[in-house]
This record gives C-alpha cells, structure tokens and sequence, in this order.
C-alpha cells in the first residue's frame, strides 16, 4: 500500500470503527482495530500499532471470535515484523498495558492516533 492508499484506508476504518462502535458490534470493533494496526505498521507508528493490535487480541478473546482465515496467515509475520521494529521490551510494554485497558480506551486510540 503507497501512502495516498494507507490514508484512504485509514478513513474508511475510522469510519467503520465508529459505525461498529455505535452499534455495540464487537466483532466489528476488533477487526478494525487490527486493520488499523496494520495501517499504523505500514506507516511506522509502531507503538499504535502495537496497542491496537493488543486491543483487538483481548477483545477477540472476550466474545470468543478468531481472525478470518485470509487474516490469520499474515498476522504471525506481522506481529514478528513490528516486534523486530519495536525491540521486545518495547513491544511488551506497549502490547501488556493495551491487553489491560478498556475498550472504549483503544477506540479512542485508533481514532485520536489515526486522525
């Protein structure tokens, strides 16, 4: 993705980030907060990246929803690309404090960090 394609991206998830959470669609809300993370990695924040992608694990695990087969194939490699970036205990801070926090927390994360 070139930039003028990661920033279109990024509207359109801030978009469908909002729609899901005004409906209370959880399963929505994570699948965006990974589709920003991956937006964020692409364009070097890697901290956002991080938390939100931590975000979007939690919640996953809390209404009991895995990543859609076409995600789950890349989403090792990623995870493992931004670690490399971060450096562990950057990453691992970054990632643990994201795991702990509200959800209402990383939606406005992804929209403050992605605005």
């Amino acid at each position: 993705m070139d930039e003028g394609n990661l920033g279109i991206a990024r509207h359109f998830y801030e978009q469908s980030l909002r729609i899901y959470r005004d409906l209370n669609t959880r399963q929505g809300v994570a699948l965006t907060l990974v589709r920003l993370a991956r937006v964020c990695l692409r364009e070097g924040q890697t901290e956002a990246s991080a938390r939100l992608w931590a975000s979007a694990e939690a919640l996953r695990e809390q209404i009991g929803m895995q990543l859609p087969p076409a995600e789950q194939e890349n989403h090792a490699q990623e995870i493992a690309q931004l670690r490399e970036m971060m450096g562990e205990i950057p990453f691992i801070t970054a990632w643990s404090s994201a795991r702990t926090a509200a959800l209402d927390q990383a939606v406005r994360l992804a929209l403050n960090h992605s605005s």
